[in-house]
């Protein structure tokens, strides 16, 4: 199995949940998609995967 490609998109939390230090509806999250040469029925297997530390999403870390 080899990576064909990685692809990062920051997605927004939309949570109205907040206390007096965090407002989650401001915050974001990065979502990973590692896709691999492997096929099953005819489409390739990807892998998912999301930060949850922090308060916005890494991307330009992960980019």
């Amino acid at each position: 199995m080899k990576i064909v490609a990685i692809k990062e998109k920051p997605v927004k939390i939309s949570s109205s949940i907040r206390n007096a230090y965090i407002d989650f509806s401001k915050m974001n999250v990065s979502v990973v998609a590692v896709v691999t040469d492997v096929k099953r029925d005819g489409q390739p297997v990807i892998g998912y995967g999301f930060n949850s530390n922090g308060r916005y999403a890494p991307s330009g870390i992960i980019n």
